[in-house]
């Protein structure tokens, strides 16, 4: 009378799990980052329609200070990849600080702002499922 199951019938289910579980996890794995491109690209939209709202408000002058840009946009959603509400405002486009990284790092920024165009884009790099730079959406 036979009780249990061998060895080679053990290893056999094993590898059957191991090849479901590599076939199986790119596929959350993708799923996952396709929520975040998407909770990305609505946070965005959300805050940019508030600030053009705050615009016409205000005689088409964007909010300048961190303060007035929540008073605009009320409490900044989390950036679904660095999980920082906090935001940056930057007074030309083109500026690049070396701190600014190791200053990100700290303070969990999550948004990149410039008030005299009302700009607004994501903190973090990468590309989206579409091609586009995160920071484009």
């Amino acid at each position: 009378m036979r009780r249990g199951f061998s060895l080679i019938e053990l290893m056999i289910v094993i590898v059957i799990l191991g090849i479901l579980g590599a076939i199986v996890l790119p596929l959350f794995q993708t799923a996952a980052n396709d929520a975040r491109e998407a909770a990305l690209a609505q946070n965005l939209c959300s805050m940019r329609k508030f600030l053009a709202t705050y615009r016409s408000n205000f005689k088409g002058v964007y909010p300048k200070t961190k303060q007035e840009l929540e008073d605009a946009v009320g409490v900044l959603p989390r950036n679904p990849y660095t999980a920082g509400r906090g935001v940056r405002i930057i007074e030309n486009i083109g500026d690049s600080d070396p701190n600014e990284k190791e200053q990100d790092s700290v303070e969990r920024i999550g948004w990149i702002y410039h008030p005299g165009t009302g700009t607004i884009w994501a903190n973090n790099e990468g590309i989206g499922s579409d091609g586009r730079s995160l920071h484009q959406y």
